[in-house]
């Protein structure tokens, strides 16, 4: 199985909002691994790991969806590459 790798950052009213709860949610009913915080800039960033598809889906759903509260003006994707392997055991959010 192809594994791919992707960083991202998103902008918006995504902090105070259960942004980083429900990512995690989304990620591990994706399959994927990872993290996600809060920054200083009031965004959240994060890595995600896995086949590429379920990554194409969390993508999607970082850009579209988010929590139900949140406000999501934009997000950067940076970093995309192909993996050999995963370098996290699971996705968490981390604080």
């Amino acid at each position: 199985m192809a594994l791919f790798a992707i960083k991202f950052q998103v902008y918006g009213r995504v902090q105070g909002v259960f942004f980083r709860n429900y990512t995690e949610k989304q990620a591990k009913s994706l399959g994927l691994r990872g993290y996600c915080l809060n920054t200083p800039r009031s965004t959240v960033q994060g890595e995600l790991e896995g086949p590429k598809d379920k990554v194409e889906q969390m993508k999607h759903w970082l850009r579209h969806e988010g929590s139900p509260q949140s406000v999501i003006e934009k997000v950067d994707f940076t970093d995309e590459r192909d993996i050999t392997d995963y370098s996290f055991p699971g996705f968490e959010v981390r604080r």
